[in-house]
């Protein structure tokens, strides 16, 4: 009898030891997970690019995914569903080796699923700008629907000029006139999403040139069509030449301290709503 309540004792307390592993417990095991998987579908690599991938330890690179969930983890809330890329850069490689697999947070229930070898280059300054929108608009626009919000994510805007009447600071305070004049000084560029409902369109209004790296986002909001229209008025009549970017000074050292005039007119509203405040 004493044997068997001990043999019952040591099941339950190796369950409850096995069940409470580490953070790095789960990490180890995707991270080996991965690496067998690549080892296995990848045979272009040379043996002494195996043992690299064998012997070094990966990046791993993670993004919240908004939808439905892999298959292999339908019984994960899709609230705590991350994508994970185990990466290897590989020496004489070019491109870098990714072994994509989701799972929450915890890495627990990472399973690879499939090999992405991948080139990543430097984004262009309208690229910049693009990512810079998407994101804006994801952070502020928070009662999207979740198709809308795919939408944005992957799928590229329309950039145009924009006359949008900037009544608020992206802080939610009111702006004086004063303020309103400084920044009609501004170049204004907006990025149009359509709407999943085919009837209004989301959009992201920016100052400063998107072509130039000087853009950077002000606002967001969903449009109807007739407000659409009134914005882009203005816009229909400017030059084409004004939505391509200046040729740059090739014997200039490039200041990378110097603050583009956006970033100088932003800075000069919360200066202000801060005095405001005193």
């Amino acid at each position: 009898m004493k044997k068997l309540l001990f043999t019952g004792l040591l099941v339950v307390l190796t369950l409850l030891l096995s069940s409470c592993q580490s953070l790095e417990f789960y990490q180890e095991r995707a991270v080996n997970r991965a690496r067998a998987y690549l080892l296995n579908q990848c045979r272009t690599l040379t043996p002494e690019q195996r043992e690299y991938v064998k012997f070094n330890k990966p990046l791993i690179m993670s993004e919240s995914i908004l939808g439905d969930h892999s298959p292999h983890q339908s019984k994960v809330p899709d609230t705590h569903m991350t994508h994970f890329c185990i990466t290897w850069a590989i020496p004489e490689q070019e491109k870098l080796y990714m072994v994509f697999g989701v799972s929450d947070s915890t890495l627990r229930m990472w399973f690879p699923e499939r090999l992405i070898i991948k080139n990543f280059i430097t984004p262009l300054a309208l690229d910049k700008a693009i990512i810079s929108g998407r994101d804006y608009a994801l952070q502020t626009l928070l009662l999207l629907p979740r198709r809308d919000v795919n939408r944005i994510r992957f799928s590229n805007p329309e950039v145009k000029p924009s006359n949008y009447e900037l009544t608020m600071t992206p802080e939610g305070k009111k702006i004086t006139p004063t303020e309103l004049a400084a920044l009609q000084k501004l170049s204004q560029y907006s990025l149009f999403w359509d709407s999943c409902d085919g009837i209004n369109k989301i959009v992201v209004i920016g100052l400063g040139n998107p072509h130039e790296e000087l853009w950077k986002p002000f606002s967001s909001i969903n449009l109807p069509p007739k407000m659409l229209e009134k914005m882009l008025i203005v816009a229909q009549d400017q030059p084409a030449e004004s939505v391509e970017p200046a040729e740059p000074e090739k014997d200039a050292p490039e200041d990378k301290t110097k603050k583009t005039e956006v970033e100088k007119m932003l800075e000069s509203l919360d200066d202000n709503d801060g005095e405001s405040a005193q």
